[in-house]
Formats: structure tokens, C-alpha cells, sequence
């Protein structure tokens, strides 16, 4: 029921715009609660990545100074174990 009775044509033209304007506005904020989410996945995934790769050079770090003679060979065989 578009017009109220008795109601004119112009009040519900704007009714129906506010109403426009309040689904846009939901909209916009439903994407930015999208965009939010997404970053925080991407966050979370590349803490865990860093995380990794921290432990990884730390095991390195510690093989690299607990051996005292390095050879290009063994750094080179070292480094595809970790990657």
C-alpha cells in the first residue's frame, strides 16, 4: 500500500527516498564491515606467517653460530632445508 488513504503522492515519494537513503547508508557500512573483517583475516594470516619465519631465522641463527666453519655448500643446503 503505497499511498495512505487519503495521503498524497509527494509524502510518499519521500517516504520511500529516506527509505532509499537508510538502505544506501546500511550498505555502506555492511561494506565496511566487509573490508574490516578482511583486513583482520589478512592481519592474523600474516602475523603467522612472520611468526614462522621468525622461528625459522632463529633456528638458523642459532645453527649458523653453534658451527664454526661454514661452507658456501652447507649455508646453501641449509637455507633449502628451511624453504
Amino acid at each position: 500500500m503505497l499511498l495512505v488513504y487519503g495521503g498524497s503522492p509527494l509524502t510518499e515519494e519521500q517516504k520511500l527516498v529516506a527509505l532509499e537513503k537508510k538502505f544506501t547508508a546500511i550498505g555502506l557500512q555492511l561494506d565496511m564491515a566487509l573490508e574490516k573483517a578482511q583486513r583482520e583475516v589478512e592481519l592474523k594470516a600474516l602475523s603467522k606467517e612472520l611468526t614462522s619465519l621468525d622461528l625459522l631465522f632463529s633456528g638458523f641463527s642459532k645453527w649458523f653460530a653453534s658451527t664454526p666453519n661454514h661452507s658456501l655448500e652447507q649455508c646453501r643446503v641449509r637455507y633449502l632445508i628451511f624453504f
